[in-house]
């Protein structure tokens, strides 16, 4: 039997690079992320392929939202400086067990997270062993105090 000298691949034929509106992209990803991008794909009822895609995208899109990779470096130091900041005042008023969405609930927490902001702008935030030692958020408090910063600490009681 002779071979035969045309070629014949499998599948549909191949769609014209100007007409296809997306192209494969093999990657590879550890279990446990793979197990997050299948458990948020399927709750929004996508494909995996779908669901990445749409998070690369958001990525760039916020990425870009706030002026390009040259700003992101503040905006993450904002960010970061908005978490401690809220951190710190629930610290100081004796919830370290608090989150994000129960600090940002308290005026005192919100404050101080504000406040952390314009501070990390010009001076060093606290590393995350000063946050957990008592007297050095208290000392981080009264400076911020002193310096100005527009709130009071109250204890659980004076509520």
């Amino acid at each position: 039997m002779a071979a035969s000298t045309s070629h014949h691949s499998r599948g549909r034929p191949r769609v014209p690079d100007e007409t296809r509106k997306r192209n494969n992209v093999t990657i590879r990803m550890r279990d446990e992320l793979k197990a997050k991008v299948e458990q948020r794909a399927a709750g929004q009822q996508r494909s995996i392929s779908e669901e990445i895609e749409r998070r690369l995208e958001g990525s760039f899109a916020e990425e870009d939202r706030f002026g390009g990779r040259a700003v992101w470096p503040t905006v993450n130091l904002m960010a970061d400086a908005f978490l401690r900041g809220g951190q710190l005042g629930a610290n100081a008023l004796g919830h370290p067990e608090w989150t994000p969405e129960q600090w940002m609930n308290d005026a005192t927490c919100h404050r101080a997270a504000v406040y952390a902001v314009g501070q990390a702008l010009g001076l060093p935030l606290p590393t995350s062993a000063q946050m957990s030692d008592p007297a050095a958020v208290h000392e981080l408090l009264t400076g911020m105090l002193a310096a100005g910063a527009p709130f009071t600490i109250r204890k659980e009681q004076d509520k």
